[in-house]
């Protein structure tokens, strides 16, 4: 009789322990806040122009134009026109240089899939 006690009694325990257990993890997950990884999906834009001497108005050719903060760069062709794919959308610092002309800044705007246009004039250094 004392080990059919002793039985009933570990088996209430033990079952007493497993409600336990099981209502606290509920309990748990309830508590928990639902949580999300958020994808960062970079889009982008393009820039195109031309730069051109400040004071002549002809095109200037083999000028380099960088986007200042990423790894997007372009030099002038011939005819002074430049072309940039894959820029980061948003505003966008664009440094125009040249030996022998002072260097430009410009400020645009890329939005995502669209062009951004801009004519950058360079003004000779002097002396």
């Amino acid at each position: 009789m004392k080990n059919q006690t002793n039985k009933t009694v570990a088996i209430i325990i033990i079952a007493a322990m497993a409600l336990t257990v099981t209502a606290g993890f509920a309990r748990n997950k309830q508590a928990e806040p639902t949580t999300m990884e958020v994808v960062s999906v970079k889009t982008t834009g393009r820039i195109e122009g031309v730069v051109k001497d400040v004071e002549t108005g002809k095109p200037i050719k083999n000028a380099v134009i960088c986007v200042e903060g990423c790894k997007v760069g372009a030099m002038t062709n011939e005819r002074g026109k430049f072309f940039l794919k894959n820029v980061p959308c948003g505003s966008c610092t664009l440094k125009v240089s040249k030996a022998g002309y002072e260097l430009a800044e410009n400020v645009l705007l890329v939005k995502d899939g669209k062009r951004a246009t801009l004519s950058v004039t360079l003004k000779q250094q002097a002396g």
